[in-house]
């Protein structure tokens, strides 16, 4: 079969792709590269292969006419908001829509998900592939994208422990809901209580400094979306709400030092700036630093 881009009725449409919106090459996400796409004229495109599955999550409030065409498939229908396409790896694929179209891209490296089938347990036999959607419903899928995008959007600035945590929940969730070969999970196991042990002093240890998952489960030889798992069993924390609350602790301690500014203090327990200190602080103290700062001096 030709190439689909040689292919005439694609040639006289194609079209070139304008870069998006946002990008996340200064952020140093590998696993994970999401990318929004507001309000892309009408248009047909070719979008050829690569070693990456896509995510496409629709955002436009009014439905749009969407054609997509790939070797085996050919979908034709009105996306609505919070709809998700998903394209496997290795397919050319051309899309075509009537309207202003917005969109929110994550391409997610292979050999990412190859690692948490291997991490968490799931039994399979064969190499790791994802199904075609088409315009599903995933309300899930579309709340972690979510979470993603708005990290994305603040530049990253909750830590690369959080963006793991969500990469690897991003992960599971895919491999449960669109695997071309059935899978099955093992029996969840636990953490031993020396492991546990391990984590907290691995992280009061280094709550000042933006470390991996990564780094966190080499602490305890386990892989990162394995550790995530097994401590949000263990402790209804995830690493990242635990890091978290380590940091407000200490930040309390240094708020009965009046020499202190806030905006030292939250640079001192590894806070992105004092506006993220603020808003983590009133979430888990109920009160500002400031205010919290009157009360005790």
């Amino acid at each position: 079969m030709e190439s689909m881009k040689k292919n005439d009725e694609i040639n006289s449409l194609i079209q070139e792709k304008k870069k998006p919106e946002l990008s996340s090459e200064e952020l140093g996400w590998k696993s994970i590269r999401p990318s929004t796409w507001i309000n892309m004229k009408p248009q047909a495109i070719y979008v050829p292969s690569t070693d990456k599955y896509i995510v496409a999550v629709h955002l436009n409030p009014q439905p749009v006419k969407l054609v997509k065409k790939t070797y085996q498939y050919h979908h034709e229908g009105y996306a609505h908001a919070g709809e998700i396409n998903v394209t496997s790896a290795g397919e050319e694929s051309y899309c075509a829509w009537d309207r202003d179209f917005s969109f929110f891209r994550l391409e997610i490296a292979s050999f990412f998900l190859q690692e948490v089938a291997e991490q968490t347990n799931f039994s399979y036999t064969q190499q790791i592939e994802l199904a075609h959607a088409f315009r599903q419903l995933d309300p899930k899928m579309f709340q972690i994208s979510q979470w993603i995008l708005d990290e994305f959007k603040n530049g990253g600035r909750n830590g690369l422990l959080y963006f793991d945590s969500l990469a690897n929940l991003l992960g599971i969730h895919l491999l449960q809901k669109y695997p071309m070969v059935k899978m099955d999970p093992s029996q969840p196991d636990t953490l031993k209580r020396t492991q546990i042990s391990c984590i907290f002093d691995f992280i009061q240890t280094n709550y000042k400094e933006n470390f991996t998952l990564g780094e966190l489960s080499a602490a305890v030889q386990m892989s990162p979306a394995h550790l995530g798992r097994l401590f949000k069993k263990a402790t209804q924390l995830t690493p990242h709400q635990y890091l978290i609350k380590i940091r407000i602790d200490h930040a309390k301690q240094l708020l009965l030092q009046q020499e202190l500014t806030i905006g030292e203090i939250a640079a001192s327990v590894g806070f992105f700036d004092q506006s993220h200190f603020y808003r983590y602080f009133k979430r888990e103290v109920g009160l500002s630093p400031k205010e919290y700062r009157r009360q005790i001096i």
